[in-house]
């Protein structure tokens, strides 16, 4: 399923769209986790995981886009800062200003004068700037790049080893509940792993509900098998295991002195 914007030849795949999109919900997972560890020791609420994602995805298309545009390149510059910059506002009203008009200039006063105070030390303001920005930097970086499979393991192996570091910090620093998000980052994960499989093995399987049940069917299978095995490995499964075999184990144990003593003494003679 292709469509083409004539005035900038721009491909557009529904299979590409929808791993891009699985990209920047992946990442927005770990990128929320290493922000929540920051926010919890200057005592603030961290940016949501939307506003995370929203900017990681608003970069993936304009980096797609600006390449395209047939224009001087320090010009293509400036509108790519101009939209950043309006994402990170568009974002600071969502996350802190949402009850005000979204054109009020009160609170693009407000938010301003929250960036320009650094006195006080971090606040919220300055935590959602930062992290539209890296992601909105690391989303434009990362437009053009081929979603290979080698390319979405790397990115999910780079994203559990954020999420070991943050939960050994928030370990010493101050605990920190991220399991379901480490879960949604494993299912968002496979989804991406999955599609970039399928495509990379070209199958003609088109977009549809069958490819999607083909596509949850397998994930599914996946995640059940781990927490299966989550569960099965666990220390109170394991105790419950060997209660279960302490029968045996006497049993065992008596054989064993039934044969030990008679070989004793065919040693001792």
């Amino acid at each position: 399923m292709n469509l083409t914007l004539t005035p900038l030849k721009i491909k557009i795949s529904l299979r590409r769209e929808i791993r891009l999109a699985l990209l920047a919900a992946m990442e927005a997972c770990w990128v929320y986790a290493v922000f929540a560890l920051v926010a919890s020791l200057i005592v603030v609420t961290p940016p949501t995981v939307f506003s995370i994602f929203l900017a990681y995805w608003i970069a993936l298309i304009i980096g797609r886009i600006a390449p395209r545009v047939r224009m001087p390149w320090v010009q293509v510059q400036i509108v790519v800062l101009a939209f950043a910059l309006a994402t990170a506002f568009y974002l600071g009203w969502i996350e802190l200003y949402a009850r005000q008009f979204l054109f009020d200039p009160n609170w693009i006063a407000q938010f301003t004068r929250a960036l320009t105070e650094l006195g006080n030390g971090l606040s919220r303001a300055h935590l959602i700037a930062a992290a539209v920005v890296y992601t909105f930097v690391r989303g434009l970086g990362f437009a053009e790049r081929p979603l290979t499979l080698w390319f979405i393991g790397f990115q999910f192996r780079l994203g559990i080893v954020f999420f070991f570091f943050v939960l050994i910090a928030s370990a010493f620093l101050k605990p920190l509940d991220l399991s379901a998000w480490i879960l949604v980052y494993f299912i968002l994960s496979l989804f991406a792993i999955a599609l970039a499989r399928i495509d990379e093995m070209g199958s003609d399987l088109p977009v549809g509900p069958r490819w999607a049940i083909f596509l949850l069917a397998a994930v599914g299978l996946v995640i059940f098998l781990g927490l299966a095995g989550v569960r099965v490995f666990t220390l109170e499964a394991l105790q419950g295991s060997l209660s279960m075999l302490t029968p045996l184990w006497n049993v065992i144990q008596f054989l064993f002195l039934l044969f030990i003593i008679p070989a004793s003494f065919v040693v001792e003679f």
